[in-house]
């Protein structure tokens, strides 16, 4: 979908039975994460497309299989961009008004700035989010001078997992801060962080003041999505517990039946995987 110059790849996992009114796009990290995470947010879209909710899972441009390289210029610009396309598709394929933006790591960072701009935005859901761009980029350039034994290069990228961010892409992503750009008010936020780590409440306190509807969860097995592809496991209790909120937040239904599949979109054609 999207460009035929610069095309990117996504699925739409259609829900069974009555569709809800609101869709979800699911929008991923970057980097090895990427790679961490692909099978959760896989069984996430197939768990809400079970309870009603068409969910559209894609690649931004430069990543996975969509068109374009990490390495093209203006990266956090084609990321955003990417995601507005993914909103736009969804709502067009699926019929729905209204969606749900769940970000991960650094999609969550990603995904906050994409809702201050689309009021058709109903709710955000930040797991694991890396916090501010600045943060972000402090802890990828450490990771990568400990994973090197050196300094950082002077060419100012960095390496991670064998994706390589280049240093005007590491100062986009620095810049953001989703303390200066909140979602429209009465949007509903949910932050979800690891039990391991000290609670942040700063940025959901900041976003009630501001008249959104902001809470926080403290949950394990999400420090599991950080380990190797072969080693990440699904925090099942979580995902159902995630599901449930959708479930309550978003109860509106379309009332129209549709058949469940799952719909592999690019530039040219749709192929249909019956589940």
């Amino acid at each position: 979908f999207g460009s035929p110059a610069a095309p990117l790849l996504g699925w739409l996992h259609r829900p069974a039975g009555v569709a809800r009114a609101v869709g979800v796009v699911l929008c991923p990290p970057v980097g090895s994460e990427y790679g961490c995470s692909y099978y959760l947010l896989r069984v996430v879209a197939e768990r809400l497309a079970r309870a009603g909710f068409p969910v559209l899972r894609f690649d931004y441009q430069g990543a996975g299989d969509s068109s374009g390289a990490d390495t093209d210029p203006a990266r956090v610009r084609a990321w955003r961009d990417s995601i507005a396309l993914a909103t736009d598709t969804l709502k067009q394929q699926a019929q729905v008004t209204s969606v749900s933006l769940l970000g991960l790591r650094v999609g969550a960072l990603l995904a906050c700035h994409a809702a201050a701009s689309r009021p058709d935005v109903a709710s955000l859901v930040s797991w694991w989010g890396v916090g501010s761009g600045r943060k972000y980029v402090r802890n990828l350039r450490l990771y990568g001078m400990a994973a090197t034994g050196s300094g950082a290069p002077a060419t100012g990228e960095v390496e991670s997992g064998g994706y390589v961010l280049a240093a005007a892409t590491l100062d986009d992503l620095a810049r953001l801060d989703p303390a200066a750009e909140p979602p429209a008010p009465g949007t509903r936020v949910l932050f979800i962080q690891r039990d391991d780590q000290p609670l942040d409440e700063a940025l959901a306190a900041k976003f009630t003041e501001m008249g959104r509807r902001a809470e926080v969860w403290s949950r394990g097995g999400i420090e599991a999505i950080g380990k190797t592809p072969h080693e990440s496991t699904i925090p099942e209790g979580l995902v159902t517990e995630l599901v449930a909120w959708y479930d309550t937040a978003h109860p509106e239904t379309m009332g129209v039946a549709t058949d469940r599949k799952s719909t592999r979109l690019n530039s040219s054609h749709l192929v249909i995987s019956y589940a």
